[in-house]
C-alpha cells in the first residue's frame, strides 16, 4: 500500500486512458492505491508538460490532502517528470518517480532524425514538442 497517491504519466503520442495503461490502473486500485492520470499533452514540449504536471499535482494534493505524490512515467513522460523535479525544483512534492522505457540518455532514432534536414523541416512544422527543439 502506498502512503501517497499515484499519478500515471504517458509518453509522446499517447493519451491517458485504460487503452494505453491496460489493466494496470484497475489492478493498482484493487490494491487500495489512489490512482490518477497526469493529463499531459501527447505532443507537448517537456517544459509545457512539466507545468501541466505541476498543476495536476497541486489539484490532487488539494483534493486528497496528501503531502506528496508518487509518479510512474512511461517514455517521454519520464523526461517531463524529471524536468518538473529538477529544473522546476518541484521535488519536495514528489515521494517517488519510477520510469519505464524513458530515454534518459537520448535515443538512436532521435539522433538519426536530427541529422536528417528534410525530416527536421517536416517535423518542426507538424509537432511543436519536437519542432521547437530543432534549429
Amino acid at each position: 500500500m502506498l502512503k501517497y497517491p499515484l499519478i500515471l504519466i504517458h509518453g509522446t503520442g499517447a493519451k491517458d486512458n485504460t487503452l494505453f495503461w491496460g489493466r494496470i490502473p484497475k489492478l493498482l486500485k484493487e490494491l487500495g492505491i489512489n490512482v490518477f492520470y497526469g493529463y499531459t499533452d501527447a505532443w507537448g514540449s517537456i517544459e509545457d508538460n512539466a507545468k501541466l504536471l505541476q498543476l495536476r499535482i497541486e489539484d490532487i494534493i488539494h483534493k486528497t490532502g496528501a503531502e506528496k505524490i508518487n509518479l510512474i512515467a512511461h517514455s517521454k513522460g519520464g523526461i517531463d517528470a524529471r524536468f518538473l523535479i529538477s529544473t522546476l525544483q518541484y521535488g519536495r512534492k514528489i515521494a517517488s518517480l519510477t520510469t519505464i522505457s524513458t530515454p534518459h540518455h537520448g535515443t538512436l532514432i532521435a539522433d538519426y532524425f536530427l541529422n536528417n534536414r528534410t525530416f527536421q523541416s517536416s517535423l518542426a512544422k507538424r509537432t511543436p514538442c519536437f519542432g521547437q527543439n530543432i534549429r
